[in-house]
């Protein structure tokens, strides 16, 4: 949501609380609030020494005493109201947020749209996303600043004791306070005073760190730690399954090569008829072969089929067993009843026969 209807809030409050303290004669010099939650706080105080204070004795002093009251009251309870309809519009935004995730086409893209999501529907005003290598990060990614990479020989960045912190501990931290000035490069770079960081955890590790502030009068509170933690562990979950698909795809397209290969190496063995008439050209002539076998499909039951599909899309015998949930005893007897039927010796011979059995029925 726009930070205008929350600056005007805080406005509303500070001039409130100035009057209300003028009216008291309170001595001391009044806090100047930046965030809107601690503007509420001194509305919150100056109205309770306000309601604890006798009577002056003048009718009109205490009639205008109680109409600054009735508005601090007021202005305080609008506040609240506008935190808590931000803080559900956020949560009921992740969702969608995380939707959008899932539909990233590459690794790249998901940070993009991550980072895109936590200032945009999640309403923080700035992200990095980084990347963890020993005692330090590099930081692949702001947004919005440019909306553009870093470059890979960017510096590298030390963990600062409360990064390192997170990293060890493996959970979401704030750093910094909202009462100071801009302290450290992150702080810079966020344009904020506090920011939350949070752990992208990926094989038990920590590979990668989001780095998130709001814009003022907001500032990160306990809900943007929690918030900030599931955007980036639904970041991990999304990212895991591209590395696999990733993986698989590649171990896929390796197989198949090797395949079409061995397939390729069997057939020139077998050959065809060249024609070695000198005044034509040479070509060969199509080889037509008569089946060796029944279709896959009658020599092999449907679990043994689909055993032998995962075989073909290059799974091993533990990512079998999870895709079919089934035990990896269970995934070897298959296997070997699969070779036997066959009459396979291993597996690159039993993906060539079925790369073989669907091509193209010869005429």
């Amino acid at each position: 949501m726009s930070p205008d209807a929350a600056r005007k809030a805080l406005d509303l409050l500070v001039t409130l609380d100035l009057d209300l303290r003028h009216e008291l004669r309170l001595e001391g010099r009044q806090r100047m609030a930046t965030t809107l939650p601690e503007a509420i706080a001194i509305s919150e105080e100056s109205t309770a020494v306000a309601l604890s204070a006798e009577p002056s004795g003048f009718a009109a002093a205490d009639a205008a005493r109680a109409r600054l009251i009735t508005g601090c009251l007021t202005a305080q309870s609008e506040a609240r109201e506008l935190v808590h309809r931000t803080r559900s519009h956020r949560v009921s935004a992740i969702a969608r947020s995380i939707t959008r995730m899932r539909a990233a086409s590459s690794a790249d893209a998901l940070i993009r749209q991550t980072c895109s999501e936590l200032t945009g529907a999640l309403d923080f005003r700035c992200a990095t996303y980084s990347v963890i290598d020993t005692d330090g990060y590099w930081i692949r990614y702001v947004y919005p600043r440019g909306n553009a990479w870093l470059p890979q020989d960017s510096t590298k960045w030390q963990l600062s004791p409360e990064e390192l912190r997170c990293v060890v501990e493996g959970r979401p931290i704030i750093v910094g306070d909202a009462m100071s000035k801009p302290a450290g490069a992150m702080s810079m770079l966020l344009g904020a005073t506090n920011y939350v960081v949070a752990p992208v955890i990926l094989n038990s590790e920590v590979s990668a760190l989001f780095h998130a502030a709001r814009a003022l009068p907001w500032t990160v509170d306990s809900a943007d730690v929690k918030l900030l933690d599931l955007i980036a562990s639904a970041f991990a979950v999304v990212s895991e399954r591209e590395m696999r698909s990733d993986r698989l795809q590649r171990r896929q397209q390796a197989i198949f090569a090797a395949a079409r290969r061995l397939v390729a190496d069997t057939e020139s063995f077998v050959g065809g008829d060249i024609d070695l008439d000198i005044g034509g050209q040479t070509s060969p002539r199509p080889v037509h072969r008569a089946p060796m076998r029944p279709a896959l499909r009658e020599l092999l039951t449907q679990r043994e089929t689909e055993v032998l599909k995962l075989i073909v899309a290059g799974a091993s015998n533990n990512e079998i067993a999870d895709q079919l949930v089934i035990t990896v005893e269970t995934v070897k007897s298959h296997v070997k009843k699969v070779l036997r039927k066959l009459g396979a010796v291993n597996r690159a011979e039993a993906i060539s026969l079925y790369l073989d059995d669907k091509g193209p029925t010869p005429r």
